[in-house]
């Protein structure tokens, strides 16, 4: 029988993640969210995002408020956009950022 072998980035994400072990819930907060910015650089590898980026805010209204929202525009390497992908991540609405998945972000827009 033929296993499929994963290339060396998705290997060493793997390796990252299987280390790691359970989540443990029973921590604070802030030390989840701590442990989530940390994780993204280990999880890369190596990868350099080829593109550039840009953050910008932007203005939208719910109900009567006002509020700005920062977004980071990625742009692959010669800033020919062939896609859009707009990425929305809730983390459960609890931990986890724009710093933490931003890697991930630079790794699907390439």
């Amino acid at each position: 029988m033929d296993v499929a072998k994963l290339n060396k980035e998705s290997q060493a994400r793997l390796d990252v993640v299987n280390a790691a072990g359970k989540l443990d819930l029973s921590v604070p907060l802030r030390e989840l969210r701590a442990n989530s910015n940390r994780c993204d650089p280990e999880l890369k590898g190596d990868f350099v995002f080829p593109g550039t980026a840009e953050d910008k805010m932007i203005s939208s209204v719910d109900g009567d408020v006002e509020c700005l929202i920062p977004v980071t525009i990625l742009r692959p390497q010669g800033g020919v956009w062939k896609n859009i992908m707009i990425y929305f991540h809730g983390g459960g609405w609890t931990w986890g950022s724009r710093k933490s998945h931003m890697k991930l972000c630079e790794m699907i827009s390439q």
